[in-house]
């Protein structure tokens, strides 16, 4: 960002957007489950690749099936 600061050059907006979503440690998304009727709030995610899940066996299916 320091670069493009130095270079007074202009960004369009979209192109900007992208270039920090385009690296994954550039940010962080925060997953929050909302309470069911028993007013449990668990997510479960699969170990090899972190992606979130409602159920348990659904976490376990993923990796089953992927890995």
């Amino acid at each position: 960002m320091q670069a493009m600061k130095a270079s007074l050059k202009t960004y369009e907006l979209f192109y900007l957007a992208k270039m920090i979503l385009e690296k994954a440690g550039r940010f962080v998304i925060e997953l929050k489950a909302l309470p069911d009727a028993n007013g449990s709030g668990k997510l479960y995610s699969s170990v090899s690749d972190q992606l979130p899940f409602e159920t348990e066996q659904a976490a376990v299916q993923h990796v089953i099936r992927h890995y």
